[in-house]
């Protein structure tokens, strides 16, 4: 194999790895983000102890702090890539032949537009931390009218028993 096929591939390879990185991740972030949606809402709808929910609050912080670091890194990663890139193109082509050619001056990986999303995703993270703290204090909403009278009705069956407090026959009769 000659050097240009090997440096064609290696700069294809790096391309094609950005973009597999960024489909997993976003697969990932649309996830996580709609399931913290969804467990926010109904621990702010149904857990009222405070206990329970600092268990809730401490697992769901953390996911997030770790996804934070992991949009940064993501950021990260696609810099080195573009560098990585521009590095072969300089390489490959002087930087004379490149200007004569009218070569952009930057890579084939969005670079700056991935730097900014995996950054903001970052941010969203950080913020979903602080939404989960928030909703420590988030008392539950009371029960509606229709709760609580099936509540009464169950709390009436448990003191009188299943038939309204008669009293038991023998043999079922």
């Amino acid at each position: 194999m000659n050097r240009d096929k090997l440096l064609e591939l290696q700069y294809t390879a790096g391309a094609m790895m950005f973009q597999t990185v960024w489909d997993l991740y976003l697969k990932f972030y649309v996830a996580f983000m709609a399931l913290n949606f969804t467990a926010l809402g109904l621990m702010v709808q149904y857990i009222g102890d405070h206990n329970k929910r600092l268990i809730i609050v401490i697992s769901f912080g953390v996911q997030n702090l770790l996804s934070a670091i992991t949009a940064l890194s993501i950021s990260t990663y696609g810099k080195k890539v573009a560098e990585q890139q521009k590095a072969l193109i300089d390489f490959v082509i002087p930087l004379k032949e490149q200007s004569a050619l009218g070569l952009a001056a930057d890579t084939t990986v969005p670079h700056k537009l991935g730097s900014w999303g995996a950054r903001s995703n970052a941010l969203s993270h950080i913020l979903f931390m602080a939404c989960w703290i928030a909703a420590m204090f988030v008392e539950p909403p009371a029960p509606k009218k229709a709760q609580l009278k099936e509540v009464a009705l169950e709390v009436k069956i448990n003191e009188h028993g299943k038939d309204g407090g008669a009293e038991p026959r023998p043999n079922g009769k």
